[in-house]
């Protein structure tokens, strides 16, 4: 079988999107893309968390963010993408806490690991239930 481009993925959620009652069949053009050669796609991966975030579906916008950063580890976009999408979009939903302080440092030291140069330093003295702000 034939791999499909990741241009041709795009353009057909580019398509969809306009169009009413569109979510389910979108939410399923990017796992389909996401399951063959466009996995290691960067674009396709932030499109999809913010498509996520956008129509409020913020736990899935969150497994697909750690899903994505598992298949691209190289791209500091990705990861950075993520975590400030996610972040902002708890700080405007009234008790929405999409990452813990521990899940927040795991992935800023995750970060350093992969040698992916970062200028957010976490204080040391934060609680581990405690909320933490980018």
């Amino acid at each position: 079988a034939r791999e499909i481009s990741p241009l041709l993925w795009l353009y057909a959620v580019a398509w969809e999107l306009p169009r009413p009652g569109a979510r389910h069949r979108i939410i399923n053009l990017f796992e389909k893309a996401l399951r063959g050669t466009s996995r290691c796609t960067v674009a396709i991966w932030r499109l999809y968390i913010r498509y996520l975030l956008h129509i409020g579906h913020l736990d899935s916008a969150k497994s697909v963010y750690y899903r994505a950063f598992h298949q691209c580890a190289w791209s500091k976009a990705l990861w950075l993408d993520g975590l400030c999408l996610l972040q902002n979009m708890a700080n405007r939903e009234e008790d929405a806490l999409l990452l813990t302080g521990k899940e927040l440092r795991d992935i800023v030291n995750l970060m350093v690991e992969k040698e992916l140069r970062n200028h957010v330093a976490l204080r040391g003295d934060l609680d581990e239930g405690e909320d933490i702000r980018l």
